[in-house]
């Protein structure tokens, strides 16, 4: 098929990529887009033929708004009418891999919202993201949850279509949700070569040429009518051809298209080119399962733990938490929860979520920066708000002891990080009890100042979504002879003791579950004493190692990454703590330039290592990626946890070496992957830190790619943008698992959600002491609670179920229930089998389904 035998209609839609932060400050993008949609009403107003769209809120439309309060009844009239097309209302073009969960469905609720509020009946059923990649395989069923129809994007391009997957197609994602897709350019047409020529018909056979080429021979392919050509790229103004704003006049190729061709060319929308193809929707190929979302190279973990990322997944942990304990307090005492300020918050959150924000100019990084560091602090004080609600918080000088408050569902006995503080400096601290009166065995870790405040770990039941009370005990400090005298006794009444030094090049660390040894500093060995499994490391590699590989790079992408990297070199070793809560290993030495300090931890009833690891970044002028690596074996293949899900990864068979796919070996996991083969199973979890792995390698190992130097970037407007190396001191956190296939995912579920949303405490009077509540109880252990906040006077409660197989689950509420409804994200009732029974209700949930409730 060519240009003269296609027969269909060509959708031109004309469009403008609002890249917000990509190369340009903020100020420059708000000024160019009031300047594009002033052209855009223009162009309405004297070609009633012309179509435009839009596919965000906060980059683009509620400036302009706010710049231009006359053209709103404008905007209102063509949106009305079709000529300016909203696909589909998001608030932010985020990246559904790399926020949070609730931060991608409270923005596309919130982008809702806020376009339904300014345009009252608008049509929002074709999602649109280009420039992202597409996401993960439970993208399907959120977009139907907004009841959308069709979702609209670009990439991975190149990469999908050398796997053969259609341009058009209907993608059946993890859950069975189905959804119809468009594999788009996203951009196009922007550069004046392509009309060969000063204009169109100066050479209008290698013009027409040239489209069906590079725009059209692909999509055809599918079978259908209906194809695209976006007209615009990034800050594109309307009609013009980008970096130099010459008229394009694509008014003219349209005409002389339809003068010359047999296919019908037209302004137009994604909205309406997804009516087309959903008029012949028979003929399109249903695609089933994961498509894997590979990100480009320069977006790897920019500057790692400094970078925009831990900004953002920091505010959603902490909103989620903060709506979570506030929903409890409201349950407990009948308190007042503030709906308006939550949703207020998300939308502070939101506006620096946009998916180029990551490479904000200087000029703009410190109010980004404050305004997501001030929404994570804001949520911690509603926490802090949120647990005295809940528990009747004192200060600790008017208390008896501390509760602990969790937001996961289950109890379960763990060791916690307490911080016990004592004003009093006449007594001295002598032990704890629990709720139900019995010694809790502890492990002072350190005493920063005499007596006063004490880091402390506990072994403690910790409550499912409730809480439970410990007591402190205290006695008399005994006075010495000297200060420094009284400091050593203490010390030593604490059981703290200084570092010791591993001279033995052979040593092992046990905490009764997970045996590790160690050779020269390295950890060559793990095992899982419960399952039986053991992992012994390949020459050239070893567990938990922190490593570096150098970038070969003359432009954006990385133009190759070694095969192997940099290996770490040993320099000292110390057992800082031997029991009886938690054993360390404290090793220094250097990758690749970096100075590292990393501590290895064993915890008491963990069936996993703990790594923190310290980086410093060296002052030379190389181009790298650190990395935290593991051993893997050449057969093992990979699942991931994904958002609400998880998702396989079959490595080896991914095509490599195309557009987005440069590094071999690379892939996307939102917390965890997970290694498969015949000896059972093996994981990092990266605790952290943007989520890119990568599994190659002669040894083979599997890495977590934490952050990345790029020196290149030093003149013109990338060294306005700081991102040219690791930020300094960095740090960051992992998890090595290893056990059965059968048990292992479950486990690294539960065990994502619990670093997430770790325990909280809160000190408590006399009164509270020995109480216990819980909140939500919710059965079997695969249904996770994802949100639980209140919304239009309702108890909203969303639960995902992180399993294949279908769940009757159980939930347990503290109150008795009037009515329980499943609804979706817009709030819409949907068929259940809600079957209450006075406080408590069961439903049936679907493998992988995600499910809102509302509950009275």
């Amino acid at each position: 098929m060519n240009q003269r035998t296609f027969k269909g209609t060509i959708h031109v839609m004309p469009y403008t990529h609002a890249d917000i932060a990509w190369v340009h400050t903020r100020a420059w993008h708000i000024e160019r887009y009031t300047r594009v949609m002033d052209e855009v009403l223009e162009l309405f107003e004297t070609n009633p033929d012309y179509h435009y769209y839009v596919d965000t809120w906060v980059e683009l439309i509620k400036p302009y708004i706010e710049l231009r309060p006359n053209s709103v009844d404008k905007i209102r009239k063509y949106i009305g009418e079709g000529q300016l097309a909203v696909c589909a209302g998001q608030f932010g073009n985020v990246r559904s891999t790399n926020i949070g969960n609730e931060t991608f469905i409270r923005n596309m609720q919130l982008g809702a919202k806020r376009w339904r509020e300014f345009a009252p009946g608008i049509d929002l059923k074709v999602h649109s993201n280009i420039d992202v990649t597409f996401g993960h395989s439970q993208m399907p069923q959120l977009l139907s949850l907004m009841d959308i129809k069709a979702y609209y994007v670009m990439r991975p391009l190149a990469a999908l279509d050398a796997q053969g997957i259609p341009r058009a197609f209907i993608w059946k994602g993890l859950s069975g949700d189905t959804i119809l897709m468009y594999r788009d350019n996203g951009v196009g047409v922007f550069q004046e070569f392509e009309r060969h020529g000063s204009t169109w018909d100066t050479n209008w056979e290698a013009a027409a040429e040239g489209l069906w080429n590079t725009y059209f021979a692909t999509p055809a392919k599918d079978g259908t009518s209906n194809i695209s050509l976006t007209v615009g790229v990034d800050d594109m103004r309307p009609e013009r051809f980008a970096y130099n704003d010459t008229p394009a006049e694509y008014g003219e190729m349209i005409r002389i298209w339809n003068e010359h061709e047999e296919s019908v060319m037209k302004y137009s929308t994604p909205n309406k080119l997804i009516e087309g193809i959903l008029a012949e929707a028979d003929k399109l190929k249903t695609v089933d399962g994961a498509l894997e979302p590979t990100d480009v190279s320069f977006n790897i973990a920019v500057n790692g733990r400094a970078g925009i990322w831990w900004l953002r997944e920091q505010a959603d942990r902490l909103m989620v938490e903060s709506e979570m304990i506030d929903s409890m307090a409201a349950m407990k005492n009948k308190s007042d929860y503030d709906e308006c300020a939550y949703w207020n918050e998300w939308e502070k959150v939101l506006t620096w979520t946009p998916h180029a924000v990551q490479w904000l100019f200087r000029q703009d990084w410190r109010e980004g920066a404050l305004t997501l560091d001030r929404a994570a602090l804001d949520a911690e004080k509603r926490i802090s708000a949120s647990c005295d609600k809940l528990v009747g918080g004192k200060l600790p000088l008017d208390s008896e002891g501390m509760a602990l408050i969790g937001t996961h569902p289950g109890r379960k006995t763990q060791v916690i990080p307490l911080w016990i503080m004592n004003s009093d400096s006449s007594r001295s601290f002598e032990g704890i009890k629990d709720a139900q009166g019995r010694d809790v065995e502890y492990q002072i870790i350190e005493m920063p100042t005499t007596n006063s405040e004490f880091d402390i770990l506990a072994e403690v039941q910790t409550p499912g979504a409730g809480y439970t009370t410990l007591k402190f005990e205290w006695g008399d400090t005994k006075i010495g002879t000297s200060v420094l005298e009284d400091i050593a006794n203490i010390r030593n009444k604490l059981g703290l003791k200084p570092p010791v030094p591993v001279e033995d090049e052979n040593y092992s660390m046990t905490n009764g579950i997970i045996d590790l040894e160690f050779c020269k500093g390295k950890l060559i060995s793990v095992e899982n004493k419960f399952t039986g499994q053991k992992r012994t490391s390949a020459d050239g590699a070893s567990f938990l190692e922190p490593v570096v590989y150098p970038i070969k790079r003359t432009a954006w992408s990385s133009d190759g990454l070694s095969d192997d990297p940099q290996p770490f070199e040993v320099e000292s070793i110390t057992l800082d703590e031997a029991g009886p809560l938690r054993w360390r290993i404290t090793r220094t030495g250097k990758t690749g330039g970096f100075w590292v300090r990393q501590n290895i931890d064993l915890v008491k009833g963990e069936d996993f290592v703990r790594s923190t690891a310290q980086f410093q970044d060296p002052g030379d002028n190389s181009d790298c990626i650190i990395g935290m690596s593991i051993p893997i074996s050449e057969d093992a293949v990979f699942n991931v946890d994904i958002p609400f899900g998880i998702e396989p990864r079959d490595v080896k068979n991914i095509k490599y070496g195309i557009s987005e796919r440069d590094i071999p070996g690379f892939f996307w996991g939102r917390t965890w992957a997970n290694g498969i083969d015949k000896d059972g199973a093996v994981a990092l979890a990266a605790v952290d830190g943007d989520k890119f792995f990568r599994a190659y390698g002669s040894p083979r190992r599997l890495v977590h790619f934490m952050a990345q130097r790029t020196q290149i970037f030093k003149s013109n407007w990338e060294s306005y943008i700081d991102t040219f190396n690791a930020g300094g001191r960095q740090v960051f956190n992992h998890i090595l698992m290893i056990g059965k296939e059968c048990c292992q995912q479950d486990r690294l579920v539960e065990l994502a959600e619990s670093l997430r949303h770790p325990i909280r405490t809160a000190y408590i009077p006399a009164e509270e002491i020995g109480k216990e509540a819980e909140f939500i109880n919710i059965a079997p252990s695969t249904v996770c609670l994802s949100a639980m906040y209140i919304d239009g006077g309702k108890q909203i409660i969303r639960l995902v179920q992180m399993s294949p197989n279908t769940a009757d689950a159980a939930i347990t509420l503290p109150f008795a229930i009037k009515n329980a409804s499943a609804v979706n994200l817009n709030g819409k009732k949907l068929e259940s089998d809600i079957r209450v029974n006075g406080n408590s209700f069961n439903l049936t949930i679907g493998g992988f389904k995600i499910v809102t409730l509302e509950v009275e």
